[in-house]
């Protein structure tokens, strides 16, 4: 049962080693802005686009309460909205 036991570890270190892959960034140094307007914005959501980046979504005052609007941006994986 030992043998078995260690077995598994070994092969589970392997496995993490071997399926290690190296991931990297390309977003810009400062961020990306995703909305600039001064007024109120509330309940963002993000999700993947498919295609290494992601589309957040947002509801919007900057027509005035009660007013809101749902605004969305595509950031693409290079970090470009």
């Amino acid at each position: 049962m030992a043998g078995r036991s260690l077995c598994f570890i070994a092969f589970s270190l392997f496995l993490m080693l071997v399926g290690t892959t190296e991931i990297k960034a390309e977003w810009p140094e400062n961020g990306t802005p995703v909305c600039t307007d001064s007024l109120v914005q509330r309940y963002p959501q993000i999700t993947t686009d498919g295609a290494g980046g992601a589309i957040i979504t947002w509801i919007d005052f900057r027509c005035g309460h009660p007013n809101a609007d749902v605004y969305a941006q595509r950031i693409a994986a290079n970090g470009d909205p």
